[in-house]
């Protein structure tokens, strides 16, 4: 929490460098700290269920929210 690395954090890292050698697309790598606690208060706040907290969490932090 403290935003130092961890060994997923390393893991991660090495996976992304692994994909550039076989893809043409570029790679971006990206904090994603607490994004599934602020897809579940969304959820709580709107009263709503039914589509996965890591999709709304994905939303979130690629729509900048």
């Amino acid at each position: 929490m403290d935003g130092g690395y961890t060994a997923q954090t390393q893991a991660a890292e090495d996976f992304a460098r692994e994909l550039e050698k076989v893809l043409t697309v570029p790679i971006e790598l990206a904090d994603e700290t607490l994004t599934s606690v602020d897809a579940e208060d969304l959820q709580r706040q709107q009263k709503t269920s039914g589509v996965g907290i890591d999709a709304v969490a994905a939303a979130l932090y690629w729509n900048g929210t």
